[in-house]
């Protein structure tokens, strides 16, 4: 257990570097505004598939958000209305982000969905 958080902090910091101060650009409100909509797509057809939580994963890592042990009850409680105001917020070269790593999210499981797409 000790070992996985040091070598997922030492990955945490390796993702830093390489992105060079991607994950600073997004507030933290911001982040938990694109890790709760990738939820929402994860889990829109019913199942969170093991590739969807993989890539919802490499995603928090990307961003520096630290998902917590109840980190589906805090992100699913924020509201509509609050989500897409901080999804608003984001800046066109994070929209243009956002909107790639969403349609990732959506192929994740190896099969795009209708409902997914809603």
């Amino acid at each position: 257990m000790l070992f996985n958080f040091f070598k997922k902090h030492e990955k945490q910091n390796e993702v830093r570097q390489h992105l060079g101060g991607f994950q600073d650009e997004f507030s933290d409100n911001q982040k938990k505004a694109v890790m709760c909509s990738l939820m929402l797509i994860a889990n829109s057809d019913g199942e969170f598939h093991r590739k969807e939580e993989m890539f919802f994963e490499q995603t928090a890592t990307m961003l520096g958000y630290r998902l917590s042990g109840d980190y589906i009850d805090d992100l699913l409680a924020m509201g509509k209305e609050k989500l897409f105001q901080l999804l608003k917020s984001l800046d066109e070269s994070q929209k243009d982000w956002y909107i790639i790593t969403a349609f990732g999210m959506l192929h994740a499981d190896g099969q795009a969905l209708e409902v997914e797409f809603q």
